[in-house]
């Protein structure tokens, strides 16, 4: 009887073991999840109609903590906006493109502080204006979420300038 108890006991640590291996994902897995989201939601596919616009546009906001700035070295975006401005500002663009991609790579991502990540990535943005020009930009960014209720929310994005001989 009390061989069986233990096994059941060992059975028990080994399953709840692999569980937290399997299903347990890291503060940097949590973000980089998030800039993945973003990066669905914000592009544009061929083909895409109003209902998947709509979805996209709303989901978008819930990404974004409740004032999120953004340096993009453009006064038409450069500010600090709301979750429903950036929703109102994704479907604008949107309707500018026939279709559009956005990317996120070289992530790197730290925590300076509890509740904060801040993260240096690539971000590519490549697109059909709907008048049929092709656009296609390269930026580094410097991203800064934070957490808010066990969610990773996006607070700030910054370009980070470089220098050109």
């Amino acid at each position: 009887m009390v061989k069986k108890i233990i096994a059941a006991l060992v059975a028990i640590v080994i399953i709840a073991g692999l569980y937290f291996v399997i299903f347990h994902k890291s503060d940097k897995d949590r973000v980089k999840r998030q800039l993945a989201l973003l990066s669905d939601y914000a592009s544009k596919y061929p083909g895409e109609g109003a209902a998947v616009m709509l979805m996209k546009t709303q989901a978008v906001g819930g990404l974004f903590d409740e004032h999120c700035g953004l340096e993009v070295g453009d006064d038409f975006f450069s500010g600090d906006y709301t979750p429903e401005e950036i929703s109102s500002k994704s479907v604008m663009m949107r309707r500018q493109f026939s279709n559009a991609l956005i990317s996120f790579y070289d992530i790197n991502v730290d925590f300076p502080e509890k509740d904060k990540a801040l993260v240096t990535l690539t971000a590519r943005f490549t697109g059909v204006v709907s008048g049929g020009e092709t656009v296609n930009q390269v930026r580094e960014l410097q991203v800064t979420l934070n957490r808010k209720n066990g969610k990773w929310l996006f607070a700030e994005f910054k370009i980070v300038t470089v220098l050109k001989k």
